[in-house]
């Protein structure tokens, strides 16, 4: 009962659990049928087997199953628990890079659990802002977080998905693109921390009506990358009015998180926008995210980020003149000319 007890606290799945629990609930009145112990209750139900702090299972070593369970009572409610020194607490970190400032100081309000969205140039390492974001999130829901990270294409997706196992080594994480690769996305996040999908198929998803749909309850913080491609019938875009409309009809509180990430939030659609016409977009933009603390640029580490911006230079090649016969083409463009006048003097002569 002891693998029992482990499997009932470490799957997501609430089938898996009802089963697991009814199990657990039999072994421990056949063991106790056979060994009764003093002070203990002679009946166990399934519901009070789950009751209690989840004692975090998650990173146990094997080796501690070697502890024997301890049956004890809290107030009036019977649970079985664990009882091991080395059990270990949930410690999502980020591997592999060590931040920078100026990546700590992005990430800052997204760690406070606000709605923003974070501005920052290309190749300065944005992603990593978002696992330090997902990683503190993670660690605060203690193994009961759930994050969807949204992109724009199938390749990037694949791609979000490599860096964030690199970035955060502890958490399952899985891809689920427009071709079924996969799986669902409901399915998906009930086995995995991590959900790292495309605009359309999250909002493929989220427009079905049935008792096993996803919705937004379903995960804790939804991460959209790329994020100003939230405009017009883009799904980005429909996916965050879906979102408003709940929040704003039913006043929920459950709905997730929302972190956007981009390079550069864009001026609108206008071919020649003002400034007002770009502070219009910019507000447009806030509000669709749902951006409460705004958009999150780097302030006090300016002078760092620049040493990391991808910049360009110039390089000027001299390439030698072709050695053309200069007498040719002036022939060629006389006799050009010539053509030119003669059609001129038909049309002006046209009876």
């Amino acid at each position: 009962y002891k693998i029992i007890y482990l499997f009932l606290y470490t799957t997501d799945n609430d089938i898996c659990k009802h089963i697991a629990s009814r199990a657990l609930t039999q072994e421990l009145q056949h063991s106790m049928s056979k060994n009764p112990a003093p002070n203990l209750p002679t009946h166990l139900d399934a519901t009070q087997v789950t009751e209690g702090e989840n004692p975090n299972f998650s990173c146990m070593e094997m080796s501690d199953l070697s502890t024997e369970p301890k049956l004890s009572l809290q107030g009036s409610r019977s649970f079985v628990q664990m009882q091991s020194s080395r059990t270990k607490h949930f410690n999502y970190t980020v591997a592999k890079h060590a931040p920078r400032k100026y990546q700590e100081e992005l990430a800052t309000p997204g760690m406070q659990g606000k709605n923003c969205i974070v501005c920052a140039p290309t190749g300065t390492g944005k992603t990593l802002v978002a696992a330090l974001i997902i990683a503190n999130h993670l660690n605060q829901r203690q193994g009961k977080g759930k994050v969807v990270f949204v992109v724009p294409t199938q390749p990037l997706a694949k791609q979000q998905q490599k860096s964030i196992k690199e970035f955060i080594p502890l958490a399952r994480v899985a891809c689920c693109v427009g071709d079924d690769t996969g799986g669902s996305i409901r399915m998906a996040i009930t086995d995995n921390e991590i959900v790292v999908c495309t605009a359309g198929k999250l909002w493929d998803e989220l427009q079905e009506m049935h008792d096993r749909s996803l919705k937004f309850t379903h995960f804790s913080l939804m991460v959209i990358d790329e994020c100003h491609n939230a405009r017009k019938s883009a799904p980005q875009a429909n996916i965050m009015t879906k979102y408003l409309k709940e929040k704003l009809r039913e006043n929920n509180v459950n709905l997730p998180q929302v972190l956007g990430l981009t390079a550069s939030p864009g001026a609108g659609d206008k071919r020649a926008p003002t400034l007002d016409s770009t502070y219009d977009h910019l507000i447009s933009l806030c509000a669709l995210m749902d951006a409460s603390e705004g958009i999150v640029s780097v302030k006090t580490h300016r002078d760092e980020l620049e040493k990391y911006m991808k910049k360009s230079t110039s390089i000027l090649k001299h390439y030698p003149g072709r050695d053309i016969n200069e007498r040719l083409i002036q022939e060629v463009l006389n006799v050009a000319k010539g053509w030119e006048e003669e059609i001129n003097l038909r049309i002006a002569f046209k009876p």
